[in-house]
């Protein structure tokens, strides 16, 4: 399947928790099947969160490994939490 640009709104946390949170009306219902609502997001390839970001919260360099993670649902959105 191929890489979809959608809309997230991203924010770290103190615990060492960074929080993707997908507005569900941002996401089409093929994606909101494929990827939430099976109770895991899959990372396919290890990230790296953007410079640019981690400056802007005085952190170091922030990688997310390929896996499998918990999926949270609220009344409008999907969450994802990355442990740091």
């Amino acid at each position: 399947m191929p890489c979809v640009f959608v809309l997230a709104f991203v924010s770290l946390w103190g615990g060492g928790q960074l929080l993707f949170r997908f507005p569900k009306s941002g996401l089409n219902v093929p994606l909101d099947e494929t990827h939430f609502q099976t109770g895991y997001f899959l990372v396919e390839e290890e990230f790296t969160v953007p410079r640019w970001l981690m400056r802007a919260w005085g952190k170091p360099r922030i990688r997310i490994p390929a896996g499998r993670y918990p999926v949270h649902q609220t009344i409008d959105s999907w969450v994802v939490y990355f442990l740091v």
